[in-house]
């Protein structure tokens, strides 16, 4: 197994956790949405993590 390498700052891992957490809630609205296909929305969330 490889070592753990960390690429961030310590400091920043607050900042990372807020984009990711606004990144789940942007996903579940998507998904809860009445309108729209199901497969362009979680299209829509794949590519938002690229």
């Amino acid at each position: 197994m490889t070592p753990l390498r960390q690429k961030y700052k310590k400091e920043y891992s607050f900042e990372l956790f807020k984009i990711a957490r606004g990144d789940l809630e942007s996903a579940r609205a998507l998904l809860t949405s009445k309108a729209g296909r199901l497969e362009n929305i979680l299209y829509i969330a794949q590519q938002a993590n690229c």
